[in-house]
This record gives C-alpha cells, structure tokens and sequence, in this order.
C-alpha cells in the first residue's frame, strides 16, 4: 500500500490445507493446540538492500516425562530476505536466513527445559511462478515431513512434530515422471493434475509390523497429493512441497499377528539432496 517503493512485505503462513495453518511446536495429546502461525510485517533495509524481520513469542516446552509447560521459552524469530527480480528466464525470488532462539523462562527451567537455537536457509517465489515451463524435478531429494496424523498414537511423534525420512526420493524418468522412495520395490507414476500441481501413487502388500515376519502383513498404499515447486535453490534446483499419505490395512495374516491399521499422513518438504 505504500505509494513509491520498495514498501514492507505483509507475510502470512501456509498450512496443509491453505489455511494459513501450520503448528510452530509439536501438539501432544491432551496439551492445549498452540494455535495457527500468526502473520508478521517484512520491513525493507535500504543499506543492504534486504528484508527483514524479528519478533518473540510465548511457547510451549516439553518437559521430561511429557509434561507441558506452556510459557515454558521465550522465541526469538529474526529472518532476513534479498529480493532477486524476476527476468523473461526465471522467476522472482528471495533467499536469505531464518534463525530461532528459545530462550527458556524460568518456569521452564525449573521442569529441565533448555535454551536452544536453530538457523534455517530460507527461499521462497511468487506463487504460481513455476506454473508455465517448469524446471525438470529429476534428481534426489531429502525429505521431511510436518506429521498431521499418525496411527496408532505414538507419544514421541506427535501432530506438529517434524520427522525426516531415512532415504532420499528419486524422482526418474527422462521427464521426471516417475517418483520412488524406499517404501516400494516399483516407481509409481507422477501424473500431472494442471496449474503445476503433480499427483503419484503406489500400493503394495508385503508391508510388515512384526520383525520376524517375511511380508504380507499389510495392503498398503501411499500417496503424493498437491506436488508443486514452491521456489528454488540458489543454484536453480527445485525444492518441493506435498501432501504425503502412507496407510497400511492389515491383512488377514496381519489381523492374525495382532496388526492394527497404521498412517502417516503428513505435509511433506522435498529439498535437493546436493543443497542439503
């Protein structure tokens, strides 16, 4: 809104769904939910020509045995973004750093909660900037992914913790049309679903829950919704972001070993494994 530039950035979060909701720290059952992201003002810097922002804000800290203490750290977010303009080859974008330091309070303290830090490299582009003439996806990805559901209940991976697959993802095929990971013996297809937006799935049925099992114990089925780049690298490369499902029905000789029904269900984050 300001009339000559440049002006500040009004930014807001993106969540699983495009709400603008995504948990800043892990929820654990029966913890109050700490609520959607909450918007912040980027203000432009004309000595060096960046972005940037700070704020701090109450959060939650779990303390040993799972206890919740909710004003448990002080955190300190501060980022700080340079704008690359856009040409007739590449899309606009920014890249920079995000770093976080929660600061534990003296109530967090006392239940054994520790101050940390983390520093983040950040990018981003204009949405919908990859949706003509993308760059290709081949290559190998890591992967990390914000858990919306697991079943059964699991107390160390609860919704809003973060976990990383063990395994890089591949994407193959001379047009990148196939996606594999570690969980099938077969690529399964990526499809196309228009606006830049992929889709690929896969099933298989020799899954396991017990350890001295040799498979068959699960038809399961994962799949990869929403696929899209949602900026690149600094070197070009794309970096990804997916809805990512994985649900395991027991079968008759699962149901016969005791199986339960298991899913990871989750909003996914594919980096290039060379800027890792």
């Amino acid at each position: 809104t300001c009339k000559s530039g440049p002006c500040d950035l009004e930014v807001t979060g993106a969540g699983l769904d495009g709400s603008a909701y995504l948990t800043e720290m892990p929820s654990r059952d029966g913890a109050p939910d700490p609520g959607p992201m909450t918007g912040f003002t980027m203000s432009w810097n004309a000595t060096d020509e960046t972005y940037s922002y700070s704020n701090t804000e109450p959060s939650q800290c779990f303390a040993e045995g799972g206890a919740v203490v909710e004003h448990g750290y002080d955190l300190k977010t501060t980022g700080v973004l340079k704008f690359t303009a856009g040409s007739d080859s590449s899309a606009a974008a920014m890249h920079g750093t995000r770093e976080m330091v929660a600061t534990a309070t003296p109530e967090g303290a006392a239940a054994g909660c520790e101050t940390f830090s983390e520093k983040f490299v950040m990018a981003a582009s204009p949405l919908g900037a990859f949706v003509e003439n993308p760059p290709s996806l081949a290559g190998e990805y890591w992967a990390s992914m914000w858990i919306a559901e697991i079943a059964p209940p699991d107390a160390d991976r609860p919704k809003g913790v973060i976990l990383t697959f063990n395994d890089p993802v591949t994407f193959i095929g001379e047009d990148s049309s196939y996606i594999l990971g570690s969980w099938f013996g077969a690529p399964a297809a990526l499809a196309p679903s228009g606006d830049g937006i992929w889709s690929s799935s896969a099933t298989s049925n020799t899954d396991t829950c017990t350890e001295s099992s040799v498979g068959g114990e699960y038809d399961s089925s994962q799949k990869w919704e929403n696929l899209q780049i949602v900026t690149l690298t600094a070197s070009g490369k794309p970096v990804i972001s997916a809805n990512y499902s994985w649900v395991a029905e027991p079968s008759p000789a699962g149901v016969a070993k005791g199986c339960e029904r298991a899913v990871e269900r989750g909003l996914a984050f594919l980096v290039p494994k060379e800027a890792a």
